[in-house]
């Protein structure tokens, strides 16, 4: 069992990075705390991953202990990948985002008949279920995730009894809710007959607990006979270091990865230089592309001053801003 685990942080993959992170920032308020270019062998991709890589992570506030989303991003434009059924959405208590969405003329729908909550979707297609309600000062603005399960006594057996997660409630309307410590991000799982497809990359939940109990674990799994997709492995984190990591599955496939807490905080501490590294990178991938590098306001208001001098064909002959080189690779 984990009986100190912490949730950390919930992932999604994405294919169009420049699109998918204004969503976050804009419309849903997140900060930028970290970033990362990974190289082909780098860290540990993502199943199906090639070639380069990349991880952002955003929250709200600034204190470490928030829950975060992490934005997986791939540079091979030949990667195919599905959603998946099992997740379902994320709940987020925030007014301001429903005034966001207003402002940028997105659609908002309806969560359910006589409730106040409205449902966004992102442009990657991954659903958000926001309640109008102030953001709370005292906690996290990430309430729940939501997540299908083919059986909930089953999804209770894994995540209570054997990882050790808390029930918050139980079997009300066949779903069940855990979470981990007192005042982690809630998971709700709601029973479904229909046949449960995961997605083929990214969805996972990210966890920290002590090695001690982490390898407790394991040893208690492999006893079992229960197979691990990953034994416990240090990961590279950064440059300066690495952090021993564990994955498992519970019986519908979904994903949970368990890392040493120790490890976790020593090396994931937030890059003050985050949202600049992000912002050159996705002016190199639109390079890459052929597109304009413009992905700030700053940008944007940069290249009407060129435009205004000068035309495009003698900005590409002159390699002016507006050329701005791609990854070797790309």
């Amino acid at each position: 069992m984990l009986p100190t685990a912490k949730s950390l942080h919930w992932s999604l993959i994405v294919r169009d990075r420049v699109a998918e992170i204004a969503f976050y920032k804009d419309i849903l308020g997140m900060k930028v705390i970290n970033h990362r270019e990974f190289k082909e062998r780098g860290g540990r991709p993502p199943k199906g991953f090639k070639g380069m890589w990349s991880v952002t992570r955003l929250q709200y506030g600034s204190e470490p202990n928030r829950f975060a989303v992490q934005i997986l991003f791939s540079y091979d434009t030949q990667l195919q990948y599905q959603h998946g059924n099992r997740y379902v959405a994320m709940t987020i208590q925030s007014s301001k985002v429903l005034e966001n969405a207003v402002s940028a003329g997105m659609t908002i729908k309806n969560y359910k008949k006589g409730s106040q909550n409205k449902i966004l979707v992102s442009p990657a297609g991954y659903k958000f279920v926001i309640v109008n309600k102030p953001e709370p000062e005292s906690s996290d603005p990430i309430k729940i995730i939501h997540l299908k399960s083919s059986d909930v006594m089953e999804t209770l057996n894994f995540w209570h009894c054997l990882l050790g997660a808390k029930v918050v409630s139980g079997f009300k309307n066949h779903s069940i809710v855990v979470r981990f410590g007192d005042h982690g991000v809630k998971i709700k799982f709601c029973q479904t007959d229909r046949k449960i497809t995961e997605t083929s990359h990214g969805c996972s939940l990210t966890c920290r607990e002590s090695l001690e109990n982490i390898e407790s674990l394991q040893k208690c799994l492999k006893e079992h006979e229960i197979e691990l997709p990953l034994d416990i492995t240090p990961l590279d984190v950064n440059e300066d270091g690495n952090v021993k990591t564990m994955i498992v599955h519970d019986f519908d496939g979904q994903e949970i990865i368990l890392c040493d807490e120790f490890g976790y905080e020593k090396h994931n501490v937030p890059q003050g230089d985050a949202v600049e590294l992000l912002n050159d990178a996705m002016r190199r991938e639109k390079a890459g592309r052929g597109e304009d590098p413009i992905v700030t306001k700053t940008d944007a208001t940069l290249f009407r001053m060129v435009d205004a001098f000068d035309n495009y064909e003698r900005c590409r002959r002159e390699r002016s801003l507006r050329i701005l080189q791609p990854f070797p690779h790309l």
